[in-house]
């Protein structure tokens, strides 16, 4: 419960110990699923699920503009005007050598006198979204905010999140483990969050295909693109995946039989080692989301 408590508290305008309660309900596996979990005599724990993790590296332009822009907005300048919220929304796409960035956010209350204040501080927040994204690419960039806002109904919020309202989302529909969703890349639709980081491996296998797709672009040369897809077998141990498989879009330049080596030993290296991941995971190392 302290845990949930201390995570409910990145939403600063929201008064955990007064607004939210907190209830704490467990409950028992299923027999079957507890059978194959990891216990004391076995090194390597057989995986609890059919599923599968997939990743790609590098991110595109559009891609690197979405992440960093939310990363950003929340890091640095929600410090700077206190009527940023933290529900933050960002769409970008690319239509040839335009690229436009619909965001939405949710403005708290308490900091907003006005409708013209509300527009001026959405305008100060497009600034700093524009610019932001203008150092990722050389590419027109057009930023709106609040797109439904009109002068009778505007995006006001009393915490900075629409769950307050019960629109809060629910693990495994939104955001992958690399931060965004890319439905025109290869996914899993297995949300990596509020899974077990041990058998799991709706979890660890998306995990671990992030870190194998990274490693890959930034060690191995020659590579424009790889896309890592690993599948489980329920039952089967977690270093020994059903399938692993690394799809590569060489450069003009590369030598793809070197390429190719130097891909399945990385991947090699990660499976026999793949505990890393739960240990990781459990340090705080991996995003989820």
């Amino acid at each position: 419960m302290k845990a949930a408590k201390d995570y409910l508290r990145n939403i600063r305008n929201l008064d955990v110990d007064s607004h939210v309660v907190v209830d704490s309900k467990l409950g028992r596996g299923s027999f079957d699923l507890l059978t194959v979990f990891r216990d004391k005599d076995r090194e390597i724990p057989l995986a609890n699920d059919t599923s599968f993790g997939v990743a790609h590296a590098p991110l595109s332009e559009s891609e690197s503009i979405a992440l960093n822009v939310e990363n950003r907005v929340m890091e640095e300048y929600r410090n700077r005007d206190k009527a940023i919220g933290e529900d933050m929304k960002v769409m970008a796409l690319r239509e040839r050598d335009k690229i436009i960035l619909t965001i939405g956010d949710a403005f708290v209350s308490k900091y907003v006198d006005d409708y013209e204040h509300y527009e001026a501080a959405k305008q100060r927040l497009r600034d700093f979204i524009s610019g932001i994204a203008e150092s990722y690419t050389s590419r027109e960039v057009n930023t709106q905010v609040n797109m439904a806002d009109t002068p009778d109904s505007v995006y006001i919020t009393v915490t900075g999140t629409s769950a307050e309202m019960g629109d809060d989302g629910a693990a495994g529909r939104g955001n992958r483990c690399n931060g965004l969703i890319t439905p025109n890349r290869p996914i899993s639709m297995e949300g990596t969050p509020g899974k077990n980081p041990v058998n799991h491996t709706g979890k660890i296998y998306n995990l671990l295909a992030d870190k194998i797709a990274n490693e890959v672009v930034d060690s191995v040369d020659g590579i424009q693109e790889v896309y890592i897809k690993i599948l489980s077998e329920i039952g089967r141990r977690i270093d020994d995946p059903k399938v692993i498989t690394a799809q590569i879009v060489p450069k003009s330049d590369a030598n793809p039989g070197v390429a190719e080596k130097k891909v399945g030993r990385i991947m090699d290296g990660w499976l026999s080692n793949i505990t890393e991941i739960t240990e990781m995971a459990v340090r705080g190392e991996l995003r989820t989301f």
